[in-house]
């Protein structure tokens, strides 16, 4: 009988192990599920049940309203930002976390340490900063003001300086 709870428990173990993973799948995708909902739903249905994510009365209204709108300038503005800041990351976290990881110069222990640093401080605190900079450099309120800020950031350079120590040097020298 002892053996047959031993062979047993991998098995429940596994079950339980699903059931909390379902769980947590359920909580992660209930907010997507509700903006769905939400955008069939009436403003007073919104307003009166946020959180159900079933429409009491099914409209489509939002997207009519949307359709009048200047949505293709929006979306091709939300690209233009959004693949402008992606490359930009990749190139300059990359460059940088290169440099960090195989080049041998003068302070390159202190400015590793800068970057932990800057990783430090929340972006929250940066924002007014940057928006004085910005409004002073005559950037506010364009593609350069939105995409130039954001080109790199202290968390990608530390992810790819410490991706660029996990390569051997052999390997790089190979190619």
């Amino acid at each position: 009988m002892r053996r047959y709870f031993q062979k047993r428990r991998p098995l429940v173990n596994r079950a339980l192990l699903y059931l909390v993973l379902a769980a947590f799948a359920v909580i992660y995708i209930y907010p997507f599920l509700l903006d769905i909902g939400t955008a069939f739903k009436t403003e007073s249905d919104a307003a009166a049940h946020p959180l159900s994510p079933i429409p009491q009365h099914w409209v489509v209204s939002a997207f009519t309203e949307l359709g009048q709108e200047d949505f293709a300038r929006w979306l091709a503005n939300s690209v233009v930002v959004a693949v402008s800041v992606t490359v930009g990351r990749i190139l300059f976290d990359s460059m940088a976390g290169y440099a960090l990881a195989r080049l041998r110069f003068r302070g390159r222990g202190g400015l590793f340490a800068a970057v932990i640093a800057v990783m430090a401080v929340p972006g929250v605190v940066l924002l007014i900063p940057t928006f004085l900079v910005l409004k002073e450099l005559n950037l506010f309120n364009s593609y350069p003001g939105m995409i130039l800020p954001l080109m790199t950031d202290a968390a990608g350079v530390f992810i790819m300086r410490q991706f660029f120590l996990t390569i051997h040097p052999s390997i790089e020298e190979a190619a």
